[in-house]
């Protein structure tokens, strides 16, 4: 199975003190609106929610457009999936807590659980995601749960119920509630 990318800038349109882009994250389809209208202050005039937790995402997206709105040139499409890797921050996919939480059939399975004996509340948890390798760190000792997608398949990439699969996954593989 070939997933698709995570972040990806498909278009900028400039107008009159805003920009506006189209992306793909995973399979969704949305919109970033950037307004300019204020010299050095970027106004997030809109923001898929999908992005609400992702600080090197935003950062990313916001440079990119940016560049766009200043007359530079931007090579389009634009992956920015690895913006997604390597940092800890929140589940980065908003989940609806009213959604049925049951275990949805999608082929995830966890193969390997490392605790940190110096950081109890840290856990490594290598799983298989629709068949590709993913390794994902677990942190549990706020009362936000946080998530370091090391490599493999990132949550943007799925769909919302394959997402929360793997949410629910990790939760188990965790043996902690996470909190999103």
């Amino acid at each position: 199975m070939t997933l698709p990318p995570g972040l990806v800038i498909d278009s900028i349109e400039i107008s009159d003190k805003q920009a506006a882009a189209i992306l793909r994250i995973g399979p969704r389809r949305d919109q970033i609106v950037l307004g300019f209208a204020i010299p050095d202050f970027i106004h997030y005039k809109r923001m898929p929610e999908h992005l609400d937790h992702c600080v090197r995402a935003k950062r990313a997206l916001s440079e990119a457009i940016g560049l766009a709105y200043r007359g530079e040139r931007v090579a389009l499409p634009l992956d920015l999936s690895e913006t997604g890797y390597n940092t800890e921050e929140p589940w980065p996919l908003w989940m609806d807590p009213l959604e049925d939480k049951s275990d949805p059939p999608v082929d995830i399975q966890v193969t390997t659980i490392e605790r940190d004996v110096h950081e109890p509340s840290r856990t490594t948890v290598h799983m298989q995601v629709l068949g590709v390798p993913t390794v994902v760190v677990v942190d549990s000792r706020e009362r936000l749960t946080l998530f370091r997608f090391v490599a493999g398949v990132h949550p943007w990439q799925l769909s919302d119920l394959e997402a929360r699969a793997m949410l629910s996954a990790l939760s188990a593989a965790n043996q902690t509630p996470i909190t999103v």
